[in-house]
């Protein structure tokens, strides 16, 4: 790395125009580059979701995604891109950006005309997006808003049609239960 290829602002390190940002800082703690490709990986993301299905279900099959009801959701593994607003301090609390995410879901409903009935079983999720959150501290509480689709599959072994899909908007606040540094 040499003053040729990064510049410096307030200890902060950018790319110089028309040079490539030197592979050995990219997704450092110096690495204040607004879109780059450094994947942050969460397990165990909790979310409050409403879904919006406006497909049609024919009227025996269970309701996976009850139309605006708001529903728990648990991401076992979500992938997020987040991207910086700007280069300014400010914005360092800011992050947007596609995600997806893999968990569990709120049980199905029962079908539209009663004939198929839901036993309660948990419901797998899949979810791709745009997260959009604002971190109080570094390590600390954030509060995030999602905006995406999902494709839900009943484990209920009795349903003969058990998939669905949706669009959702959701809110995800994460509390570390470890303080930094520890």
């Amino acid at each position: 790395m040499n003053s040729k290829t990064v510049e410096i602002n307030g200890g902060r390190l950018y790319k110089k125009s028309g040079e490539d940002f030197p592979w050995q800082l990219k997704c450092s703690r110096f690495d204040f580059r607004v879109i780059h490709g450094c994947p942050e990986i969460r397990f165990f993301d909790p979310s409050a979701r409403v879904y919006f299905d406006r497909g049609k279900d024919s009227a025996s099959e269970i309701d996976i995604f009850n139309n605006g009801g708001l529903n728990a959701s648990i991401d076992f593994v979500s992938i997020n891109l987040p991207w910086r607003f700007g280069r300014s301090e400010f914005y360092d609390s800011w992050s947007w950006g596609p995600s997806i995410g893999v968990g569990i879901g709120s049980p199905a409903g029962d079908s539209e005309d009663g004939t198929e009935k839901a036993t309660g079983a948990p419901v797998v999720l899949t979810s791709v997006g745009l997260f959009l959150e604002y971190k109080f501290a570094k390590e600390g509480p954030s509060f995030g808003f999602e905006i995406g689709r999902s494709v839900g599959f009943s484990s209920d072994e009795s349903v003969m049609d058990n998939s669905d899909s949706a669009t959702f908007v959701g809110i995800k606040i994460k509390v570390p239960t470890i303080s930094p540094g520890e």
